[in-house]
């Protein structure tokens, strides 16, 4: 018998398991009161926007478009990094090098502002983009 914890959405799941010889096979399905299972989410294929990117050095902006004030914090992977408040618009470029963790930016909505947008591109092509348009939330882009 395996007896174990599984942590969901911050609620604790008991999961114990018979082996015993009149136990539910591994392929089979168990039925618990209240919980359905999703079907699987099929892995995302590269396109010619994935974030998949060769190692070598890149071009990296980080851009940000609001429509009033907004907090913006941006680290790009072995250099530049901040915290800034602008009104409308915040761009900043860096050459970068690596295949992963290159860039990572957030904008805060402030005041009346009602969205911001936060943009990635490498080498001339958009490869993460969010939006937010919930008083103080905040949009979160990285590659």
């Amino acid at each position: 018998m395996i007896i174990g914890a599984l942590v969901i959405g911050g609620f604790a799941l008991k999961l114990i398991v018979d082996r015993s010889p009149d136990a539910p096979a591994a392929s089979e399905t168990l039925d618990v009161p209240g919980v359905t299972e999703d079907a699987p989410t099929p892995a995302p294929q590269p396109t010619a926007t994935s974030t998949v990117l060769s190692s070598g050095e890149h071009k990296v902006k980080i851009a940000v478009e609001s429509d009033g004030a907004v907090r913006v914090g941006f680290k790009f992977t072995g250099g530049a990094e901040g915290l800034k408040d602008a009104t409308k618009t915040f761009s900043k470029s860096a050459t970068v090098s690596g295949s992963d963790g290159l860039a990572q930016v957030g904008v805060q909505l402030l005041d009346n502002a009602t969205f911001a947008t936060c943009t990635i591109t490498v080498d001339g092509a958009k490869k993460s983009t969010q939006k937010t348009t919930t008083k103080a939330s905040v949009a979160v882009c990285g590659v």
